[in-house]
């Protein structure tokens, strides 16, 4: 595999994370979003739910600052083609 390969292989697997991490958060913050007024979560799920949510964003901004170090590194701005 070539240089230029091994780069455009490691930014479409940073960028499958980044999707994976980005539709985990949505689902955590549509489980926090009760589905009328009478719904209501005891305070441990909440808090689970919130706590795991901070962590999802955490991660999302880490897996985005290392997708964004590896686009700088690799010289890959323009020259590689992102599906979706």
């Amino acid at each position: 595999m070539t240089t230029i390969e091994t780069a455009r292989s490691q930014f479409l697997q940073a960028q499958d994370n980044f999707n994976r991490l980005l539709a985990q958060t949505k689902a955590l913050a549509v489980v926090l979003m009760p589905e009328d007024e009478s719904s209501t979560y005891s305070v441990e799920i909440t808090a689970n739910a919130i706590w795991l949510l901070t962590d999802r964003l955490k991660d999302i901004e880490s897996a985005f600052e290392d997708t964004i170090k590896l686009v700088e590194d690799n010289s890959l701005v323009g020259r590689v083609k992102v599906e979706g």
